[in-house]
C-alpha cells in the first residue's frame, strides 16, 4: 500500500515538474533567424533613364557631284580605311595617268639637264626651267590624285553601314546624303544628375545597364566624362557613359536604364528593413547568439533603399527576422524558423 503511494506521489510530482517546465518554455519568445555575412557591397544611385546612341556617327556625302557606282548594302560591316561608297571617276582616273605622264617626262628631262649642268653644256637657267616644269607637273599630279579621291567615301572608323540613301546609277549633288555609318561596338549613353548625386560619380565609375526591351539582361558600363556645370537653364549635370557591345544585342535608340556604382562598401552585413523595430525609443535590429539576444541599434550603420548596411564590427550573425516586436536586449529566446514559416501571413 505504501509503495502505491509512493509511486503515486512520485508520479504526480513529476507531472508537476513538466507542467511548471512547460510553462516556463511558453514563456520564451519563437523568434525566426537568418544567418547573415559580410560582404563587399557596391552603393548604386538611384536608376536614371537615357537612350542608346552610336559610339561615332557619320551622315555620309559626297563634297562633288557625280554619278554613284558603288555603295554598301545597308548593315554591312566595313573596316576603318575601307570605301563605302565610289563615284564614277573614269574621266578622273585619265586626267590622273596624264599628268602622272607629264610628270614621268618632266622627271627625265630634269634628270638629264642636271647631268648636262654638271657638264657645263647647259645653262643654269635651262636648270631652273625643269625644275620648275617638274614642280608644276607634280603639283598637277597631286590635284589629279586629289580629285580622284574625292569621288570615293573611305570609312573613317570600322563600323556599319546601318542606312542607305541612294542606289547606283544616281546622281548626287554635294552634300546631298548618301548613308549613315556608325561605330556600334561600343554605345554611349547620356543621363542628367541632380548635384547631390554627381558628386559620388567620377570618370571611371562603374554602372549596370538595363534595357527593358531586352528582359532582364544587364550590360556593364563605365562613365567616360562628368559635366563641371549643368546644362544652361537646368540643375542636373550631364553624365556619359559607354556600354561595350561586341555582341551587337544594343542598338541606338533604344532606353536604358543606368545604375551607377557610387562606391563599394567593405565587408557590410545586409539587413532587411523588415527587421527593424522601435525599442526604447530607438530603432534597433535584434540578434541572437547561444539562445541570447543582443540589440544593435540602427544608427550604427547606414540606409540604402531597403537595406541597412552594419559595418562588420558588429559580432554577430544570426539575425532576428520574426518575432522581434516583443524582445528586449539580454533575454532567452527560441528559434524555431519552421514555426514561425507556419505562422507568416502570405
Amino acid at each position: 500500500m505504501r509503495d502505491l503511494q509512493r509511486i503515486v506521489m512520485l508520479t504526480a510530482g513529476a507531472l508537476l515538474l513538466a507542467t511548471v517546465a512547460s510553462a516556463a518554455e511558453s514563456s520564451v519568445p519563437l523568434v525566426s533567424t537568418r544567418i547573415i555575412e559580410p560582404i563587399d557591397f557596391a552603393l548604386t544611385l538611384a536608376p536614371k533613364a537615357g537612350v542608346l546612341i552610336a559610339n561615332e556617327e557619320r551622315t555620309l556625302a559626297f563634297d562633288v557631284m557625280g554619278r554613284v557606282a558603288v555603295i554598301g548594302d545597308d548593315g554591312a560591316r566595313i573596316v576603318a580605311g575601307a570605301s563605302i561608297a565610289v563615284l564614277d571617276s573614269e574621266l578622273e582616273k585619265a586626267l590622273l595617268r596624264q599628268a602622272e605622264l607629264r610628270l614621268k617626262d618632266a622627271l627625265s628631262q630634269l634628270a638629264r639637264t642636271r647631268g648636262l649642268s654638271r657638264s657645263g653644256v647647259v645653262s643654269e637657267r635651262a636648270l631652273e626651267s625643269a625644275e620648275t616644269l617638274s614642280a608644276l607637273f607634280e603639283a598637277e599630279r597631286d590635284a589629279a590624285r586629289e580629285l580622284l579621291a574625292r569621288r570615293t567615301l573611305t570609312a573613317e572608323f570600322s563600323g556599319d553601314l546601318v542606312e542607305t540613301f541612294v542606289e547606283p546609277g544616281e546622281i548626287v549633288s554635294p552634300g546631298l546624303p548618301v548613308g549613315r555609318f556608325m561605330d556600334l561596338e561600343t554605345l554611349r549613353v547620356k543621363i542628367g544628375l541632380p548635384g547631390y548625386q554627381v558628386l559620388e560619380v567620377r570618370a571611371g565609375s562603374q554602372a549596370s545597364i538595363h534595357v527593358p526591351s531586352l528582359g532582364a539582361e544587364i550590360f556593364e558600363g563605365v562613365v567616360l566624362r562628368v559635366a563641371r556645370a549643368a546644362a544652361e537653364g537646368e540643375h542636373l549635370f550631364k553624365v556619359e557613359l559607354e556600354v561595350p557591345n561586341s555582341a551587337g544585342r544594343l542598338r541606338p535608340g533604344m532606353v536604358a536604364r543606368v545604375e551607377i556604382v557610387a562606391t563599394t562598401l567593405p565587408g557590410v552585413l545586409r539587413v532587411p528593413v523588415e527587421a527593424i523595430v522601435a525599442h526604447n525609443g530607438e530603432q534597433v535590429v535584434f540578434f541572437v547568439r547561444d539562445g541570447v539576444t543582443y540589440e544593435v541599434p540602427v544608427a550604427e550603420g547606414r540606409f540604402h533603399r531597403d537595406l541597412l548596411l552594419l559595418p562588420n564590427t558588429v559580432p554577430f550573425r544570426e539575425l532576428v527576422v520574426r518575432g522581434q516586436g516583443d524582445l528586449s536586449d539580454g533575454i532567452r529566446v527560441r528559434v524555431d524558423d519552421s514555426i514561425m514559416a507556419r505562422r507568416a501571413p502570405r
